[in-house]
């Protein structure tokens, strides 16, 4: 890799950040299509958005969700400033 020998070390923090990145955001745009009953695109792009700080929306948040869903997309969000 460039003459650069990454260390198995490094490989597994790296394998272990993505998968856990990956694992929660299948579970959480799960539980909000079951929460609010939204397609998977949709529900899809707006975990995404919300884990990634991005700030783009479909217009399916508002203030009239379910207080679950919510606390799902704030624990998304909050989780950013761990890593």
């Amino acid at each position: 890799m460039g003459g650069v020998e990454v260390s198995p070390n490094t490989v597994s923090i790296v394998m272990g950040f993505v998968t856990s990145y990956l694992v929660i955001l299948v579970l959480s745009t799960l539980a909000i299509m079951y929460l609010e009953d939204y397609s998977f695109i949709d529900s899809f792009f707006e975990t995404a958005s919300a884990q990634g700080t991005v700030g783009l929306s479909v217009g399916i948040t508002n203030s009239g969700m379910n207080i679950f869903s919510k606390i799902l997309y704030i624990f998304n969000i909050r989780r950013r400033q761990y890593y």
